[in-house]
């Protein structure tokens, strides 16, 4: 018997049966469509970031704009048609000579609230002034688009707002004795340890510029005495002698020193400080949170009491004839609590030290008077 050799064959792959792979070339076509949709997509989010960022230039500069206006247009309050006028010019100034950017409907004058922080239009007697500067199609000045437009997106609005307000920076109110800041307290013996000074130094004037060392920035709860032994006086009365322009003036009183070696000795006559009039105690602690605000303000700091006198010619009137620490710089921040509860002490304030005024001839005397500035 004759046996012949026949080939094997290999039983075909049921995966190689029934699926046909692709060739080499085929899958790089499909892997250069997907390069090319991909790369569109991401120039087209690099388009809009160009117009995104453009717009955002824009409204940085609008702010700018609106920042100027607000500040300059606060001076003229409250004349409102000095206000426009003036408004407009800085705006007009600021944009490169464009007109379009501010309608007279976008100046209003109101009533700024520091507590509630909201502006209130139309309010007398005004304190502030709310400007809104416009890229819009309402002002025929809309913002162009480049690469939006393929988006239907030809154009976009841009604004900015800002507020300002004219008053209640750079004033004199109070007369502050040692039932407020006194070397005994603790929180000034806490800050002096901190500072490495002692507590009656860290409460003088030291380095001669008038104002007491306390350091700018610093946040202290302090007491205001008791209902007779006050330690805050306001003189924000009528019948008080010195403003900006009297003689002698505010900055006189403000500089006065009772050492008679100090230069400061003469600035004002010893008659108008015993009685000074127009100057009332603070003996009810509800009034306080009128007290609280943003700006600072300069006081007189007394080593020893105020005393209070009788009225002169219906006005309150006390004795500050009293030795002087010199000045403080300082913002009220907030009512603290009552010490003891009962009712006879008066309530703490929380304050915080502003740094030494260089320019006393321009601190005003009174609530409301004083400095332009931006609260929005």
């Amino acid at each position: 018997m004759i046996f012949q050799k026949v080939p094997v064959q290999a039983a075909p792959s049921p995966l190689e049966d029934k699926v046909s792979l692709p060739s080499l070339s085929s899958r790089t076509g499909a892997t250069l469509v997907f390069v090319a949709l991909t790369l569109v997509a991401l120039l087209g989010v690099a388009s809009l970031a160009i117009d995104i960022g453009h717009l955002l230039y824009v409204r940085t500069r609008l702010q700018a704009t609106a920042d100027a206006v607000a500040l300059a247009a606060a001076q003229e309050i409250p004349n409102p048609t000095s206000t426009r006028t003036i408004a407009r010019q800085y705006a007009t100034s600021n944009e490169g000579g464009d007109t379009s950017v501010l309608a007279d409907d976008d100046v209003q004058l109101g009533l700024w609230d520091t507590g509630a922080r909201s502006f209130a239009p139309g309010q007398n007697p005004p304190n502030a002034v709310h400007v809104i500067v416009r890229r819009s199609a309402a002002n025929n000045n809309p913002v162009g688009t480049w690469f939006a437009r393929v988006l239907g997106i030809d154009e976009a609005g841009v604004e900015a707002e800002a507020i300002a307000t004219k008053g209640g920076g750079g004033g004199s109110r109070f007369l502050i004795d040692d039932e407020m800041i006194d070397s005994d307290e603790p929180v000034i013996e806490e800050l002096a340890d901190r500072y490495g000074m002692g507590s009656e130094e860290i409460i003088s004037d030291n380095d001669g510029d008038w104002f007491i060392d306390l350091p700018p920035g610093e946040i202290l709860e302090l007491p205001t005495g008791q209902v007779g032994d006050e330690g805050l006086f306001d003189f924000n009365q009528p019948g008080f002698p010195f403003t900006l322009t009297s003689d002698p003036s505010l900055e006189n009183f403000l500089n006065y020193n009772e050492d008679s070696n100090s230069w400061r000795y003469d600035e004002v006559p010893k008659r108008m400080l015993d009685p000074l009039v127009g100057v009332d105690r603070v003996d009810d602690g509800s009034i306080y949170p009128s007290f609280v605000s943003p700006n600072c303000q300069v006081s007189p700091v007394y080593k020893s009491d105020i005393s209070a006198l009788n009225p002169v010619d219906g006005y309150p009137a006390v004795n500050a004839l009293g030795w002087r620490r010199g000045l403080l710089a300082f913002k009220i921040l907030g009512v603290g609590r009552d010490p003891d509860g009962s009712g006879s002490r008066l309530p703490n304030l929380i304050i915080e030290i502003c740094p030494p005024v260089p320019d006393l001839s321009q601190v005003e005397p009174g609530a409301g008077s004083g400095g332009i500035r931006l609260v929005l």
